[in-house]
C-alpha cells in the first residue's frame, strides 16, 4: 500500500547583499556582514488558516499593509506608529510573538558570514566564487530536503 505524502510549499526571503566582495562602504549598527536566506515550510492543510489567522491579527491591529520585519522592528515608516507609545509598542510586539509562534510552520534559515566566506574560498576561487545568495539557497534547501525526506513531505 502506498503512503500518501504531505505536501508542503516553501516560502523564503532574504537579508544583506548577495556578493562576496562588497560594493560600497555601508556598515551595519549592529557589525553583522552576511546574507541570510530564510523561510517556512507550510503544509497545503494549514495554508487557509494560516491566511485567516493573519487577516484576524492585522483586523485587530487595524493593519492593510504588510508586515515587514525590519519596519516593525525599527518603528519606520508604516509601523511609525509604535514609537508614540510604549505601551502600544509592548501589547503590539507581545501579540505579533504569539501569533507567530502559533502558526503551525517549521523554520529553516541559512546565514552566510561574508568574512569567513571570503576566506575560505576567495584564493581558492577568486571571481568565481558563488554570490552568496546561490550559496544559501543550496545549503537551505539541502536542510529542507533533509526534513522532508524525514518526513516523507512533498515540497512545492
Amino acid at each position: 500500500m502506498k503512503t500518501i505524502k504531505t505536501k508542503y510549499f516553501l516560502y523564503i526571503d532574504d537579508s544583506g547583499t548577495r556578493f562576496p566582495d562588497k560594493t560600497d562602504d555601508l556598515v551595519r549598527k549592529d557589525g553583522m556582514d552576511h546574507f541570510a536566506l530564510g523561510g517556512v515550510l507550510v503544509a497545503d492543510k494549514d495554508i487557509h488558516d494560516i491566511i485567516a489567522r493573519h487577516d484576524d491579527f492585522c483586523k485587530k491591529w487595524d493593519i492593510t499593509y504588510p508586515l515587514h520585519s525590519t519596519e516593525i522592528r525599527g518603528k519606520r515608516r508604516t509601523f511609525s506608529w509604535l514609537e508614540e507609545s510604549a505601551k502600544t509598542n509592548e501589547k503590539f510586539l507581545g501579540e505579533l510573538q504569539d501569533f507567530l509562534l502559533s502558526l503551525p510552520v517549521v523554520g529553516f534559515a541559512s546565514v552566510v558570514y561574508r568574512p569567513g566566506y571570503n576566506e575560505r574560498y576567495e584564493e581558492l576561487y577568486g571571481e568565481k566564487r558563488w554570490w552568496m545568495c546561490k550559496t544559501s539557497f543550496s545549503i537551505l534547501l539541502e536542510r529542507v530536503g533533509k526534513y522532508l525526506q524525514k518526513n516523507e513531505g512533498e515540497v512545492e
